[in-house]
Formats: structure tokens, C-alpha cells, sequence
């Protein structure tokens, strides 16, 4: 059976989720009712009459009516039609919040798979390197993380080269001029490995939407990317940073919540292929999931 999972057919699960949120637990009227199929898998499903316009019509219709919503309930207003029972519309928010940016995640990686699909293979058919980057806040647990999905695909026999933007910036340290600098000689070397014939470049210390544009921006047309933006705990990684000694202001705790605050606003904006939950799994379990996803 074919999947369901194409980027119109996740369009369409976005109205559905919406209804269902701002639909049927505000009112109590069954998703069935709203239009809607009873079912999450058949969200997916495309019928015959369904085009980009009426796909994309149907969702500006949800979002209006969840805007409505929000508009005239207090964030703490309890509703109680959903079938999990009574919640407030501040808990809807979030779990809408968290639905899209996990559904953006999956068209992300269907794009990527579209555009690596219609690139030419370089001359000799060579498959060239692929970039495999990881994004989030500081003591997440990237630099661990990179270092185990290197030491896995070298194991693999897989050339690897590892790139992380703490790197770049100790060789000025401690005279830095500033950390833009640093960003920018980051992307051009991530830029710069992505241009030769290695196998996979291992990215890791971007945790914003520009940082990482950035990094993009310095690629080779067409280069295959995969990326893995992670989802940390803020106490789990306070825990993390002081017992690491080699790390100096990021034990703020005032500092390092301002970073994982930020970080929070923006992972919708984030466009990253996959989004990993970090806590509580072992570095190697983390790292085994993430090349098979990469499909290394």
C-alpha cells in the first residue's frame, strides 16, 4: 500500500488537526460533523475532488476558525468536547503548536527527497556528499550526539568530516571579535567540505532559523540534506552543563534558560527534517536512529 504521507496530504491533516482542536473540543461537535473524516490516517487521504486550491482553501478556513477561538476564550478557559475530556485552550495550543512543527518537519524531508530526486549525479556516478546537520539550544547534547553518528559511519567505512561552530570560534578565542564572525567562517567551512567528494558532513551548533539559512546559503547546489533538529528538557540540560567542565557561562542557569526560551520561539521557524526528543535514551540510541533516518 502506498503511504499517505505526501505534502498535500499533510496539508490536509493540518485542517483536520486544527478542526478537531479548535472544532470539536471547543463546541462538542463531532469531527464528523466539521466535515472531517473520523480518523487520523484518513486525515492523510486525498480524494478525487481534492486540488492544491480547495486543499489550501480548506486550511485557511481552520486556521481563521482557530483564530476566532482564540480570540474569544482566555488561554485558561476549560473545554471539554474533545474525546481525551476537559482541557484548557492554552494545553490545545501547544499540542496544535507542537503537531505543526512536527508535520513542517516531515514536508521538509519530502521536499528535500523531491529536489535531491531531480538533481544529476555528478559525472562517473559518484553519489557525492550529503550533510547531515543537527540543530538546537546549548547543552542539548549536539556535540555528543555529532561525535557518535561520526564515530557509527566511520565504523561504516564512511568518510566523515565534523564540523561544529564551538570549533571555529575557540581558534580566535580569547580574542574573538565577535560571534557573527564565527557563524560566517562556520558556514563557509561546512560549505566548503560539502564541495569535496567525502561521504557525509556532520554539522552541528546552529540553533536559530538564520544560523541556519546561513549554513545553506554556503552549500553546493543540490547537496542532499538531512536535518535533525533536537528537542531538549531545560533542567535536563542544566544538569548536563554543570557536569561538563569545560563549559563556562552556559552553567547560568539564568543565562542558559534565556537560550533555551529563544530556542522554543524558534523551532516553528525551524526548518529542520526531523524533530528528536532527547531525554532520557543513551547518546548511541540517539545516534543509531538518526543515521537510520539519514538511511545511511
Amino acid at each position: 500500500m502506498p503511504s499517505l504521507t505526501t505534502v498535500l496530504g499533510l496539508v490536509k491533516h493540518a485542517t483536520f488537526l486544527q478542526v478537531v482542536w479548535y472544532g470539536e473540543a471547543v463546541t462538542g461537535t463531532p469531527r464528523t460533523e466539521l466535515g472531517q473524516p473520523d480518523t487520523v490516517d484518513d486525515s492523510f487521504a486525498l480524494g478525487p475532488s481534492d486540488t492544491i486550491a480547495s486543499v489550501l482553501a480548506d486550511y485557511d478556513r481552520a486556521g481563521a476558525v482557530a483564530r476566532e477561538v482564540e480570540a474569544a476564550y482566555a488561554a485558561d478557559h476549560v473545554v471539554s468536547g474533545h474525546r481525551l475530556g476537559p482541557m484548557t485552550l492554552r494545553w490545545i495550543q501547544l499540542q496544535v503548536l507542537r503537531e505543526l512543527a512536527q508535520h513542517n518537519g516531515h514536508a521538509d524531508i519530502l521536499r528535500e527527497q523531491l529536489l535531491a530526486a531531480r538533481e544529476p549525479r555528478p559525472a562517473g556516478g559518484a553519489p557525492g556528499s550529503r550533510l547531515l546537520m543537527i540543530t538546537g539550544p546549548i547543552a542539548a547534547g549536539k556535540s555528543t550526539l555529532a561525535a557518535e553518528v561520526c564515530r557509527l559511519l566511520r565504523a561504516s567505512g564512511r568518510s566523515v568530516a565534523l564540523t561544529d561552530l564551538d570549533t571555529v570560534a575557540e581558534m580566535a578565542l580569547p580574542t574573538l571579535p565577535s560571534w557573527d564572525q564565527a557563524h560566517a567562517i562556520h558556514a563557509q567551512l561546512v560549505g566548503a567540505w560539502c564541495a569535496t567528494d567525502i561521504d557525509v558532513v556532520v554539522d552541528e551548533g546552529t540553533s536559530t532559523p538564520e544560523e541556519v539559512r546561513q549554513v545553506r546559503d554556503r552549500l553546493p547546489a543540490g547537496i542532499p540534506i538531512f536535518h535533525v533538529v533536537l528537542i531538549a528538557d531545560y533542567d535536563a540540560s542544566l544538569t548536563r552543563a554543570l557536569g561538563d567542565p569545560g563549559r563556562g557561562l552556559s552553567k547560568d542557569p539564568d543565562f542558559l534558560r534565556a537560550d533555551h526560551d529563544a530556542y522554543a520561539r524558534h523551532l516553528p521557524d525551524l526548518p529542520g527534517s526531523w524533530r528528536l526528543e532527547v531525554e532520557g535514551r543513551m547518546p548511541a540510541d540517539l545516534a543509531a536512529e538518526v543515521l537510520q533516518r539519514f538511511g545511511a
